[in-house]
């Protein structure tokens, strides 16, 4: 699809050369536990959160870079930066 290929062509500004798009959670999780990547990039907007949770441990377990862009209103839980505080009383950056 043409976004698949906008996101590619952004990511390569980052010095990424490959990606590979999946769509399905669990060949995402085959392809972490196969090796052969650095980072996974998730971008959902209906995963729920065990899932993305175990994506970010098998990442953190296979030695890859993880970051999630998650369209849930309490993805806060991804990381302490992201949580609630006084100047971000709902959370996010």
């Amino acid at each position: 699809p043409e976004h698949t290929r906008a996101q590619a062509d952004a990511l390569r500004l980052t010095g990424l050369r490959t990606t590979t798009a999946l769509k399905d959670l669990d060949a995402v999780r085959t392809a972490v536990a196969a090796g052969g990547h650095d980072a996974l990039l998730l971008l959902t907007a209906d995963a729920d959160t065990r899932s993305v949770a175990r994506l970010d441990e098998d990442c953190h377990k296979h030695g890859l870079w993880f970051a999630a862009a998650v369209r849930d209103a309490h993805a806060w839980w991804l990381g302490p930066t992201l949580a609630p505080g006084a100047e971000r009383t709902a959370g996010g950056w």
